[in-house]
């Protein structure tokens, strides 16, 4: 099937991938913390605040993103490697 051979991101921070499924409808896909990399790629404002979200990693995948919201998630987020 397609889905076998779809594209997927890493999302390895919990409550980011959380928020993902929650709030935008995004699909897990196949290895562990993975989701469709079709349901990240066409978000163009991605609301994340209050999360608790430490690692931004995968964000990268988002290419139609134009607005990014991440307040109050705590000192700890981090994107550091992540092409914005």
């Amino acid at each position: 099937s397609m889905e076998l051979n779809a594209q997927t991101t890493y999302i390895p921070d919990d409550n980011f991938r959380q928020a993902l499924i929650d709030d935008y409808n995004v699909r897990l896909s196949g290895p562990e913390n993975h989701v469709l990399t079709a349901d990240i790629e066409t978000i163009t404002d991605l609301n994340i605040e209050r999360k608790s979200i430490a690692n931004l990693v995968g964000i990268q995948d988002f290419n139609a993103l134009e607005e990014l919201n991440v307040n109050e998630n705590g000192s700890m987020l981090n994107i550091v490697g992540n092409q914005i």
